[in-house]
């Protein structure tokens, strides 16, 4: 970027430099053109043979240069001409890269806001998850619990159906904690890859500017 920065400077500086000789050049013109008025005023007024040898060598010399300067100006309106275009297309590569820089900006920013985003819901979902574990623990701590109180008693008919609708309902619970547990475990594993996407297309912008500089 210092580079770029640095050449635009001297491109700046050249086209300066090229339109004080343009000037420098559009005043010598004028001079040698008010000078060959004066000569033609000063032939007409003596006459073709009152005019010497002096005066159309000096003339012939004028032509010459008033020529030479033309050449010059054109050659000089040309470099100006390709000045004028290199100077655009810097200009639309740097506005480029200040609308690349925006954009890697905004990731930049989306980024740490999907890295707060993701750390605030992990340590949300670690903590359900954390209590899902204990709710899970316990509950097939209960159902070890009334599976060890069924095997080694005889009950009667309407205990036998108590007992077997706790099981049951100790079942159901176990079965809705783990489910409980996976869809944690997947939000978590959802919210890695969305980070990773983020990651990596800031990484390939950074990479776009650096060839670009």
């Amino acid at each position: 970027m210092e580079e770029r920065r640095v050449q635009q400077e001297r491109d700046a500086e050249e086209m300066k430099r090229k339109d004080e000789e343009c000037d420098v050049l559009r005043n010598e013109k004028a001079q040698l053109e008010g000078m060959v008025i004066e000569m033609n005023g000063k032939m007409t007024s003596v006459g073709d043979e009152g005019r010497g040898v002096d005066d159309d060598l000096e003339i012939e010399a004028l032509k010459g240069a008033m020529k030479q300067l033309q050449v010059e100006k054109r050659q000089l309106e040309e470099e100006k001409q390709q000045l004028e275009g290199d100077k655009e297309d810097l200009q639309y590569e740097q506005q480029q890269l200040l609308n690349d820089k925006k954009q890697l900006q905004v990731q930049n920013e989306e980024l740490i806001h999907n890295r707060m985003a993701l750390k605030g819901a992990r340590e949300s979902l670690e903590k359900t998850l954390e209590e899902t574990e204990k709710e899970l623990e316990e509950a097939e701590r209960k159902m070890a619990s009334l599976e060890g109180k069924g095997g080694g008693q005889s009950v009667s008919g309407a205990g036998e159906q108590e007992q077997g609708e706790r099981l049951t309902e100790a079942e159901r619970k176990i079965a809705n904690l783990q489910k409980a547990r996976d869809l944690v475990q997947d939000e978590v594993e959802e919210k890695e890859r969305e980070l990773d996407q983020s990651r990596r297309e800031a990484e390939s912008l950074r990479a776009r500017l650096a060839e670009r500089r």
